[in-house]
């Protein structure tokens, strides 16, 4: 059974322990296909509306078998952060990495994403949504 919420202790540990620099190297070295530009809405859930790109890193899979999440931002400063949640209706955990995003942006996907944990969409069961700062 997946927990309701990721502990302070693990948080710090995933900070820590990520290896920011592979990934980085990762996302420029493969790229990324955006497929849900800014401002469009979500396929199946309408009410959602995009703040930043949304997409994937090529070449990757994640524990779902789906590519790796990305959104992207209109800065420059690569990679800045992950977002981690728990989606305990479809049983899945995932990190969707925040590159090239502004201090602005993050608030505002990490906001748009936080009303389907709180339960406020018809949209996404997401149970908890955080924010983790790379670290370095």
């Amino acid at each position: 059974m997946l927990p309701t919420a990721y502990s302070p202790a693990f948080l710090k540990l995933f900070a820590r322990s990520l290896h920011w620099e592979a990934w980085e190297q990762l996302i420029r070295q493969n790229g990324w296909t955006i497929d849900r530009p800014y401002r469009s809405r979500h396929p199946l859930f309408p009410e959602i509306i995009y703040p930043i790109d949304y997409g994937y890193i090529n070449g990757t899979r994640s524990s779902d078998g789906e590519p790796v999440d990305l959104f992207v931002g209109r800065g420059h400063r690569g990679l800045v952060g992950a977002i981690l949640t728990i989606d305990r209706r479809r049983g899945k955990r995932e990190v969707k990495f925040l590159y090239n995003c502004t201090a602005e942006e993050v608030w505002s996907t990490v906001h748009q994403l936080r009303p389907a944990a709180a339960g406020g969409l018809s949209g996404p069961s997401l149970s908890h949504v955080v924010a983790v700062e790379r670290l370095g």
